[in-house]
């Protein structure tokens, strides 16, 4: 059986927006109508709390930091080739404590 192909986006997330995150497999399209796929499940990381980032040109860093739907830290460190994707996605719970509090 064929796995299904999902659509993924090299954004920024969002304060209090909720994620999925996953590095793209592969990508169709030309600059600037790329679009972004992967063929395995992403991982919902939850709502987007902070971002830090350092250093300059091949030195450069950068972490996003979220809160899962069990209040657990998630970091995700972005990848140096770029392969870094997202998606927004409602919060997996409807009584998770994060949905109350943006």
């Amino acid at each position: 059986m064929k796995k299904e192909n999902i659509e993924m986006f090299r954004i920024s997330p969002e304060l209090n927006k909720y994620y999925e995150y996953a590095e793209y497999t592969h990508k169709e399209g030309n600059y600037p109508n790329q679009r972004y796929f992967i063929n395995t499940l992403p991982r919902y990381v939850g709502m987007f709390i902070r971002r830090m980032e350092g250093g300059y040109c091949d030195g450069s860093w950068r972490t996003d930091y979220f809160l899962d739907e069990n209040g657990n830290e998630i970091s995700v460190n972005y990848s140096y080739e770029g392969t870094t994707c997202f998606r927004e996605v409602p919060c997996k719970q409807l009584n998770c404590f994060l949905c109350f509090t943006t």
